[in-house]
């Protein structure tokens, strides 16, 4: 058996990402050279190192069985790391402190409702009522989702966001990669999963290739945490061809690659045919122009200056809408939305955002009819004092008034492919026939069902959190199972031999 070296705890003081991405990978580098071309053995091994993936290798750590995480990519933190909204979750420590009323009934029917027919209503099930306790357990290992806020025109108080002046997805991957070092969870880097491998039927671990060479893993339970394809050229051409050449918010790694181990094991799949497309991105490069911009204040205006949709309704919507008015559209914010939110601010530095001194200076600048934007600016102040809009928008944090004003160009680009591998409310992967496959598990992204063919706003890192302590938890059940069971048959085999 060879023996896996396990990854250094970081400083309690090197909490920013790139750090400790650093500090990870030298670690497993210097251990992953000695493995190749052995056969490595572990109870759960967990395929993809993004926050369902990283879950699901502590709670099964936590349970008791023996981990390891596999990575294709030189980092860690899959498309989580640009996650810049919400997790929302219904039921925590810190909204019945604080008196915050958030209904599971509600947030249950609207997963529902968004998803169709497709969507589950028993692993939605399992994901609003696990939810709140996934926010508890993020909280009890240092993780920052102080501020709770509600969905827009609403009273449901359900959107978690760190207090602290960073985004959600970054905290969250920090908090799960300190714990995770911590626990010494070994982390191979840049070693991509090529077979599942099967015994009679069970899932036995699997075959990987890295910088190394090949190496073998033979692991009692495996978990499939891997992510959608939305960057996957090959399959979007495959199942969705005429979004294949789309722009993508997503990493370079999000290529479907459990979609395919997981085919050739006989699993199951549903709605592989869905996209959900995120309506503001950089045009060039897909970066994430959040919701969270909008929230704060910001308005979309087309190319004649004037506003054409409620601001903080569905993705759905707000695409369709954006298609209609010409593909395109200038994301309108004021100093007071860049004070508030830290990707505004991120995005002025980065992305080319174009500054005005007022509105008619920011007209010309973005070629947009000046008395056209200044009387879309003048009706939206209005509205925001009255607390009334022409297009139903119901929160108004700013009323656009607070010089310089700033103009992003967005467009719609895709996000999230919402369906995949079939599981049951055990995250175990079924076949076709939707039978249970022994030894396989899976959650996050690379599902299907959990939300249907289309996803409600700020539910991904819910169901990334939710079902990877699912995933993980019945790996490590199965895994001490088989521990158990193996146990047994020796002590008889002694006690014949005697």
């Amino acid at each position: 058996m060879t023996t896996a070296k396990h990854v250094s705890r970081s400083p309690a003081s090197a909490r920013r990402v790139p750090l400790l991405l650093g500090l990870a990978a030298a670690s497993v580098a210097a251990w992953s050279g000695s493995v190749f071309g052995a056969v490595y053995h572990v109870d759960v091994a967990v395929i993809g190192a993004g926050s369902a993936g990283l879950t699901a290798a502590i709670a099964a750590k936590e349970a008791g069985a023996g981990v390891i995480i596999f990575e294709k990519m030189p980092m860690v933190g899959g498309n989580t790391l640009r996650a810049s909204g919400h997790l929302a979750a219904v039921g925590s420590k810190l909204q019945e402190k604080q008196g915050l009323h958030a209904d599971p009934e509600v947030f249950y029917n609207e997963i529902l409702e968004m998803g169709g027919k497709s969507a589950d209503p028993e692993l939605v099930r399992r994901m609003v009522a696990e939810s709140g306790a996934a926010v508890d357990w993020l909280h009890g290992m240092g993780v920052d989702l102080g501020r709770v806020r509600a969905v827009p025109g609403t009273k449901e108080y359900r959107l978690f966001q760190p207090a602290a002046d960073t985004t959600v997805g970054s905290e969250i991957i920090n908090g799960l990669l300190c714990r995770v070092e911590m626990l010494g969870i070994p982390v191979q880097m840049d070693s991509r999963v090529v077979e599942l491998t099967m015994k009679n039927g069970v899932v036995t671990g699997f075959k990987a290739v890295g910088p190394g060479g090949e190496m073998d893993v033979d692991a009692k339970a495996v978990v499939i945490a891997t992510g959608g394809f939305a960057s996957g050229v090959d399959l979007l051409e495959r199942f969705m061809p005429e979004d294949a050449n789309q722009v993508s918010t997503n990493t370079p790694g999000a290529t479907g690659d459990g979609l395919i181990l997981a085919e050739a094991v006989g699993s199951g799949f549903v709605d592989l045919d869905a996209i959900h497309y995120h309506p503001t991105a950089v045009p060039l490069t897909g970066r994430i122009v959040p919701e969270a911009i909008r929230f704060e204040g910001a308005i979309l205006v087309d190319r004649r200056g004037r506003r054409f949709v409620n601001e903080l309704g569905t993705s759905q919507d707000i695409t369709e809408a954006i298609r209609k008015a010409g593909g395109y559209a200038w994301l309108v914010a004021d100093r007071t939305v860049a004070a508030a939110a830290v990707q505004m601010r991120s995005l002025i530095m980065h992305e080319g955002v174009i500054t005005g001194r007022d509105e008619m200076d920011l007209a010309q600048r973005i070629n947009v009819p000046p008395a056209n934007l200044r009387a879309t600016l003048t009706d939206y102040r209005v509205g925001a004092a009255r607390g009334q809009d022409a297009f139903g928008r119901a929160t108004f944090l700013s009323d656009l008034s607070k010089s310089p004003l700033y103009a992003l160009r967005v467009r719609p680009a895709l996000h999230t492919t919402t369906g995949g591998i079939t599981i049951n409310r055990d995250a175990e992967v079924l076949n076709a026939k939707g039978k249970a496959i022994p030894g396989l598990y899976a959650a996050g992204e690379v599902t299907g069902g959990v939300h249907g063919r289309q996803r409600l706003e700020d539910t991904a890192l819910t169901d990334a959190v939710v079902y990877g302590r699912v995933a993980g938890q019945s790996a490590a059940a199965f895994a001490n199972a088989l521990h158990a069971t193996a146990a047994i048959q020796a002590a008889s085999a002694d006690e014949q031999k005697h």
